[in-house]
């Protein structure tokens, strides 16, 4: 859909709310509409070590808003234009989520921040691509949990709750719930924005990542907004 004035009036100006009015629930433009569940709440940050894990502190993690705006960089050219009408400091392009239509894409855009959401089997898998590194959240439809893979560990997390369920480092087995260290033990210091760490063995996660993978592949699952990024996946 090209930006242009609104053909009510050859003397109106078109605005940000027309284009937005403009989006239809199938979307398929380089900018398009998503429906993310607010989130206000503290997410924690874990150590997980060879054969256990903890939780060393919580940090608090805002998504205020229930409709937010994305692109599909395979049909987005970088012009700009929708800087022009974007009523908010930073353009949709460059501020806003970015997501391309394959996995070969998105690799060839590193180190460009994306994702992409595809489906293996029965589970959806959405690739992330972060300030803090790349990360893989992957789901079930209609399981309790989701799976998080990190550069150095994985975890198993509760849909709902946002829960961890259990964890590992890559190189150790398979744990149990019981792994967990209990809270009371003296936890390491860590660094408000350090997404993942890894040092004597250990790995630091803040599940910050988490949450944005996890609102954002919500949001991609909705049928009812069906766009470039999901129609593989919901239709």
């Amino acid at each position: 859909m090209a930006l242009a004035p609104s053909a009510a009036s050859s003397s109106s100006i078109f605005s940000y709310q027309d284009y937005l009015e403009g989006l239809s629930t199938r979307s398929f433009d380089a900018i398009f509409e998503i429906d993310a569940e607010p989130f206000i709440g503290e997410v924690p940050v874990i150590e997980v070590g060879a054969d256990v894990w903890r939780e060393v502190e919580r940090r608090l993690y805002r998504a205020l808003k229930p409709t937010q705006i994305a692109t599909f960089a395979d049909a987005c050219n970088d012009c700009g234009n929708c800087d022009v009408y974007c009523p908010e400091d930073g353009g949709p392009h460059i501020e806003k989520p970015r997501f391309f239509g394959t996995v070969e894409a998105w690799r060839r855009a590193s180190p460009l921040t994306g994702f992409v959401l595809t489906k293996q089997e029965d589970a959806v898998v959405l690739r992330g691509r972060m300030a803090e590194g790349e990360f893989i959240l992957s789901h079930r439809p209609g399981s309790a949990d989701a799976l998080l893979d990190t550069p150095s560990a994985t975890m198993a997390i509760d849909w709902s709750s946002h829960e961890v369920l259990s964890a590992r480092r890559r190189e150790s087995r398979i744990p149990s719930h019981e792994s967990r260290i209990p809270d009371s033990e003296s936890p390491p210091s860590t660094t408000r924005g350090e997404a993942l760490s890894s040092s004597k063995g250990r790995a630091i996660v803040d599940l910050s990542v988490y949450m944005t993978l996890r609102i954002l592949l919500g949001a991609l699952l909705r049928a009812h907004r069906v766009n470039f990024a999901n129609a593989a996946v919901v239709e």
